[in-house]
C-alpha cells in the first residue's frame, strides 16, 4: 500500500509557520499546506510564497482558498507565481468559502459560481484568454499550469471534483462509510466526464490526538471536532450520514459557530460548549478524531488506509505545533510505513 502523508500548520505568524515547515520537510511528510482565512492568519499568498522560498522538497498546498475573495485573474497569478517559485511543487485547493468570508459577512460561492471560476482558473494558467463575466483577459506573462484541488463534502461537489478537479481534499470524517461513499462519488464523476478515476489525487483530513484514552480525546479536542462539522455540514447533512436523531443538534452547532474561534486551541469555549450540550460528542469524536494511545491511533489510521484513504493530511492545532508534528512522524507515521 502507497502511503503519503501530509500536515497543515495554523500559525497566526509567519516566523512560527516557516520554522514548523522546515521541521516537517526535514521529517519526511510529503505535504505542506496553508490556509486562505485572512482575519485569522497571514495572508496566503504571502505564506505560500515564504514557503516555496524556504523549502526544497515538499510538495505544497492551500487547504483552502475559495472562489470569492479575489478576482480569477488576481487568484489565477497569484497561483501560477508560487508554481513557478516552488518549481511546480503546488496544488491550489480551493472551496465555495468558510471563515474567510463568514469573518467579513461574505457568503459562500454558489456552485455553477464555482465551477465557472475554477474553469477560467485552469484557461489562465494554461496561458490562454479567459472570458469572465463578460470580459476577455489572459496573463500576459509566462505562466505555468497548476492542480487544482476541491475541497467537497457535498455529493454534489464530489461528483463536480471527480469531472473536473485534478484533485480532491475530503474534511467531513474519516468512518468506513464516508471514506467508501466519498471515493466511489468521485470516481462516477470522473467516468461521467470520460475520465480515468485514478487520475483524480484524493487526500482525507484526519485528526490524530494523543490522549490516555478515546474518550479523553474527545473532551480535550471538542472544539476541532466542531470546526471540522462546520466544514461538512454547514449548508446540508442530506446523503453525509448523519444519524436523525442528532440532527437538531447538529443543526444548532450550525448555528451557533463563531468563525473567529475557528480551529483556534485557546479560543475554544463557544463551540466546544456547543458539542457538549447537544450530545454531540461521540458521534463527532469518532467521525473526526482519531484519539487515544499511541498504539490505538496507529490501528485506526492503519484500518482507514484499508478503506481507501491512503493519501492522509495531518493538521497541526494542537498546543507546541513542532513537538506534536515531530511526535506523530516518529512514533506513528514511520510504523505505518
Amino acid at each position: 500500500m502507497n502511503l503519503q502523508f501530509g500536515t497543515v500548520g495554523f500559525y497566526n505568524e509567519l516566523d512560527g509557520y516557516l520554522e514548523w515547515l522546515k521541521v516537517a520537510e526535514g521529517l519526511g511528510y510529503d505535504l505542506a499546506c496553508y490556509g486562505d482565512t485572512q482575519n485569522l492568519m497571514p495572508d496566503m499568498f504571502v505564506g505560500l510564497t515564504a514557503a516555496a522560498m524556504t523549502s526544497k522538497r515538499i510538495r505544497l498546498a492551500s487547504t483552502v482558498s475559495n472562489t470569492v475573495t479575489r478576482h480569477p485573474a488576481v487568484m489565477a497569478s497569484g497561483i501560477a507565481g508560487v508554481q513557478k517559485l516552488s518549481g511546480g511543487r503546488f496544488s491550489f485547493g480551493v472551496a465555495t468559502g468558510d471563515s474567510a468570508l463568514r469573518t467579513i459577512g461574505e457568503k459562500p460561492a454558489k456552485m455553477a459560481d464555482f465551477e465557472a471560476y475554477c474553469r477560467v482558473l485552469r484557461t489562465l494558467c494554461n496561458g490562454e484568454e479567459a472570458d469572465w463575466r463578460g470580459n476577455k483577459f489572459r496573463l500576459n506573462w509566462p505562466v505555468v499550469p497548476v492542480p487544482i484541488w476541491f475541497a467537497a463534502e457535498g455529493p454534489k461537489m464530489m461528483h463536480l471534483a471527480g469531472q473536473l478537479a485534478d484533485g480532491v481534499i475530503f474534511a467531513h470524517g474519516a468512518s468506513e462509510e464516508v471514506v467508501k461513499d466519498s471515493i466511489r462519488r468521485v470516481h462516477d464523476g470522473a467516468r461521467s466526464a470520460g475520465r480515468k478515476p485514478e487520475d483524480v489525487e484524493i487526500w482525507f483530513f484526519v485528526k490524530p490526538y494523543f490522549a490516555e484514552t478515546e474518550e479523553a480525546a474527545w473532551r480535550e479536542v471538542s472544539w476541532t471536532m466542531a470546526a471540522s462539522a462546520n466544514h461538512a455540514f454547514r449548508f446540508s447533512m442530506e446523503g453525509k450520514f448523519v444519524p436523525e436523531h442528532l440532527q437538531p443538534g447538529m443543526r444548532r452547532l450550525m448555528e451557533g459557530y463563531n468563525s473567529n474561534e475557528h480551529n483556534q486551541s485557546g479560543k475554544t469555549a463557544n463551540n466546544a460548549r456547543i458539542v457538549e450540550e447537544n450530545g454531540l460528542l461521540e458521534f463527532l469524536g469518532r467521525r473526526f478524531l482519531v484519539g487515544g494511545p499511541t498504539d490505538l491511533i496507529i490501528e485506526r489510521l492503519k484500518q482507514i488506509a484499508s478503506w481507501g484513504a491512503t493519501n492522509m493530511i495531518f493538521p497541526a492545532v494542537y498546543g507546541d505545533k513542532i513537538g506534536y508534528t515531530t511526535r506523530l512522524w516518529n512514533d506513528v507515521l514511520t510504523k505505518m510505513r
